[in-house]
């Protein structure tokens, strides 16, 4: 796709067989798509993901270095199966190729969010709805005020998105 008149990739979905997960693969296959993106002059990727999701929040922010900007509501539709007839809600992660990390100093923000939002989905559907709809509204003041969300740090009981404020930067495409 186009943006600004720059290019770049919309990886649309990683799936790794569950005999290989947990085991690199998903990193090692990113990799992949990063050499071959930089190849190609492309220095942006992104994708949307679950931001209940603690595991793929992990593997964004710190096994890939992402940073989201964007939230969208219900962007997919209802849906039944996974979602457990909840509102997709996705938020974007924006891969940057040629950029590091962003440090995270000066005011930073929190969200919290269950370290399994399925368990919850399993047992009572109404509480993962409220999860939703709390970091659907913090997710979006956030954004609003000029934060983003630069890292995820988790444990076995929860996780939390880390927010920085946004610095303007002449360079960025967004």
């Amino acid at each position: 796709a186009m943006r600004n008149r720059s290019p770049y990739w919309h990886s649309h979905m990683l799936v790794v067989d569950q005999n290989y997960r947990n085991k690199g693969t998903g990193v090692l296959l990113k990799m992949a798509q990063k050499k071959h993106a930089i190849e190609h002059g492309i220095s942006l990727i992104e994708w949307t993901f679950d931001p209940m999701e603690s595991k793929n929040a992990y593997f964004n922010f710190e096994k890939l270095g992402v940073v989201v900007k964007r939230y969208y509501p219900n962007f997919y539709g209802n849906t039944s199966g996974v979602q457990g007839n909840l509102p997709t809600d996705r938020i974007v992660a924006e891969w940057w190729l040629d950029r590091e990390r962003p440090a995270l100093t000066g005011e930073l923000r929190r969200i919290a969010i269950p370290s399994d939002i399925q368990r919850i989905k399993r047992t009572s559907i109404e509480e993962a709805r409220g999860i939703q709809e709390r970091l659907r509204f913090e997710f979006q003041k956030n954004l609003s005020e000029g934060f983003y969300a630069a890292a995820f740090s988790h444990n076995a009981e929860a996780g939390e998105y880390i927010f920085i404020r946004r610095v303007p930067d002449a360079a960025a495409t967004d």
